[in-house]
């Protein structure tokens, strides 16, 4: 079953505290409330997601079911991983999206693969690549996170975004191709919820058709 990663929703790590989660809660719910964004998608969206971490990470019996789960039991480790120039960080993200590429693509682990994407865009990474403002550099290294993205669901994309935004942020022809991953993440969500109904729609046509001949 797949599971969403309450962590990352809320940025916060594994190992934050109650009171770091309801700071984040409040910070990113002022934020993303509907009613600061109205007629936004996304914005919505995000906002549920929110309440739902929320809700789970400020339960402690909640959260530590939900932690059993996902890690099986094990104590929740925090080891993001650091690199010394932006281009290896990029070379990083290039090898995460080369390595999907050699998977049986229908059995890819989403939680997983979420989690690879979220470290790469840790602070101190985002840091990294912003540290001389060099567009070229921070347009490969999100070509390869959207690419790599496609695999995930559009929700996950939507958090993934927020990340996006903060290195594309000032930058009109990055944000414009932040813009341009999350229309396409979209299309791609509404026909796949659409497309039982088109078939079954297609279904019917065809029995009529025969019914009438």
């Amino acid at each position: 079953m797949h599971l969403q990663n309450w962590y990352a929703v809320l940025s916060v790590t594994p190992n934050a505290s109650e009171q770091e989660i309801r700071q984040a809660y409040r910070r990113l719910a002022h934020r993303f409330h509907p009613d600061k964004n109205p007629g936004n998608d996304q914005t919505s969206l995000h906002f549920q997601l929110i309440k739902e971490a929320y809700e789970v990470l400020s339960n402690p019996k909640r959260r530590s079911a939900y932690d059993r789960q996902v890690y099986l039991g094990n104590s929740v480790q925090n080891t993001p991983k650091y690199y010394p120039s932006a281009a290896e960080l990029t070379d990083a993200a290039a090898r995460l999206h080369q390595d999907l590429l050699r998977q049986n693509q229908f059995f890819i682990n989403r939680d997983w693969l979420f989690t690879q994407c979220m470290e790469l865009l840790s602070p101190e990474n985002r840091q990294l690549l912003l540290k001389n403002r060099d567009r070229s550099v921070i347009a490969q290294f999100l070509k390869f996170q959207f690419e790599s993205a496609i695999f995930l669901t559009y929700r996950q994309n939507i958090i993934l975004s927020n990340q996006w935004k903060q290195l594309s942020g000032g930058m009109p022809e990055l944000e414009q191709l932040v813009s341009n991953h999350l229309q396409r993440t979209k299309r791609a969500h509404l026909w796949d919820k659409s497309k039982i109904w088109v078939a079954i729609g297609i279904g019917i046509t065809i029995t009529l058709l025969i019914v009438l001949s």
